[in-house]
């Protein structure tokens, strides 16, 4: 296969993909959520359709506000034009969403945000928070769910001592017959 077929079925298979992604997307989605985030944050510029909600939410801040507004001091937010400080929004906000519960099938990829990538994936992600912050009448901070680092094993204390009630041993050593 030649360098330009390559390029041809590559291409092929973009807008094959492109055109699958547009038809999951559902503008009523788009338009609760807008309506959700522009009622919750007091901006009207989130419910005006003149410009995209990619383009609203690209830098993250406005996602991070809406996440400390259901919880506050859930997200870190950077005000930074600094690509990747934008970035790092987006990841606080996703990690916000983790300690509300959501699971992974309900979250996107920063990427997908960043270079609207998956404008569907972001809708859905919204759409998600919003029913679950209108379930707890927009508060979400009891719902936190604080996690150990990553790596980190958790010894978990038994209510009547202060000893770990999983204790680390030595694996006992291996005979060498």
């Amino acid at each position: 296969m030649s360098e330009s077929e390559e390029e041809r079925v590559v291409g092929s298979l973009n807008a094959t993909l492109a055109a699958k992604l547009a038809n999951k997307y559902d503008p009523l989605v788009e338009s609760s959520v807008r309506e959700w985030s522009s009622t919750l944050l007091s901006e009207p510029c989130l419910a005006d359709t003149s410009q995209s909600l990619g383009d609203i939410l690209h830098d993250g801040i406005r996602l991070c506000e809406i996440v400390n507004k259901l919880a506050p001091n859930s997200a870190k937010i950077n005000k930074s034009a600094l690509p990747f400080k934008q970035m790092e929004n987006i990841s606080n906000y996703l990690k916000a969403c983790e300690m509300f519960g959501l699971s992974q099938g309900d979250l996107f990829q920063t990427i997908d945000l960043f270079e609207q990538k998956d404008m569907n994936s972001v809708c859905n992600n919204l759409n998600t928070l919003r029913i679950l912050a209108l379930k707890h009448n927009n508060d979400l901070a009891h719902l936190i769910q604080k996690k150990p680092p990553a790596g980190s094993p958790s010894l978990i204390r038994s209510p009547s001592s202060s000893s770990p009630a999983r204790k680390w041993s030595n694996p006992a050593p291996v005979s060498q017959s």
